[in-house]
């Protein structure tokens, strides 16, 4: 019965991977398939170099889709794969933040770390907690204006990334960890996958994760990812 039981569920995360796949991927490659045909018909080398422009950024979509999509199945299928031991968060968001600062610079943005505690050990798989950590970041540089603070910041059983951007609306904020939902406005791109994963992650963890915003006048967002005290 066990077997059966975890048998039914891979069933249902692969059956859903390619539903996801099928329906999330089919808009971003019947739009790059109609701008790379526009560039081939097109004379005109500014427009034609625009229409190349666009097929890059639609493919630069398709393969974040791609990968966070990627990333949620390895999520789903965690719990088959690795085994819970001792992760210590200070250590974890040293290593993620420094992985982040190369793209934050390029982008000016100052990302920071902020200790509050000198270590803080959960029990968990490292290589999720990364994936939670990382997909924050990457939101928070993602959906903030360029220049913007981001800070890393780990204290007593819990991590968060603080952002000075322009927050999430009161509205949006039940939904934001839905998958595929969006709250970014229209223009900006996104998958609608990194917040779903953070938050498929803190339930695997037995973790809490919600958002803050605003902050300060009117703008900030911070999601922060805790554990019950001990």
């Amino acid at each position: 019965n066990s077997y059966l039981e975890r048998l039914g569920r891979l069933i249902d995360i692969r059956k859903r991977f390619l539903d996801n796949a099928a329906h999330q991927l089919r808009t971003p490659l019947t739009a790059l398939k109609t701008q790379l045909a526009l560039a081939q018909r097109n004379v005109e080398p500014q427009q034609a170099g625009a229409l190349l422009a666009a097929a890059r950024q639609t493919t630069d979509d398709a393969v974040r889709l791609t990968e966070q999509l990627l990333a949620m199945t390895r999520v789903e299928h965690a719990r088959e794969m690795h085994s819970p031991h001792r992760v210590d968060l200070v250590a974890l968001a040293k290593r993620v933040t420094q992985e982040h600062l190369m793209r934050a610079h390029q982008l000016g943005d100052d990302l920071g770390l902020e200790v509050q505690v000198a270590d803080c050990e959960v029990l968990g798989v490292d290589l999720l907690l990364h994936e939670a950590l990382s997909n924050l970041i990457d939101n928070a540089i993602h959906h903030g204006p360029a220049g913007a603070h981001i800070t890393v910041r780990v204290g007593q059983s819990w991590m968060e990334v603080e952002d000075d951007g322009p927050g999430i609306a009161p509205e949006h904020q039940a939904h934001v960890f839905e998958r595929f939902y969006r709250a970014a406005p229209a223009g900006l791109t996104g998958s609608g996958l990194g917040l779903a994963i953070v938050k498929e992650i803190a339930n695997q963890h037995g973790a809490q994760v919600h958002v803050r915003s605003p902050l300060r006048d009117g703008r900030g967002t911070a999601i922060r990812m805790s554990w019950p005290s001990h």
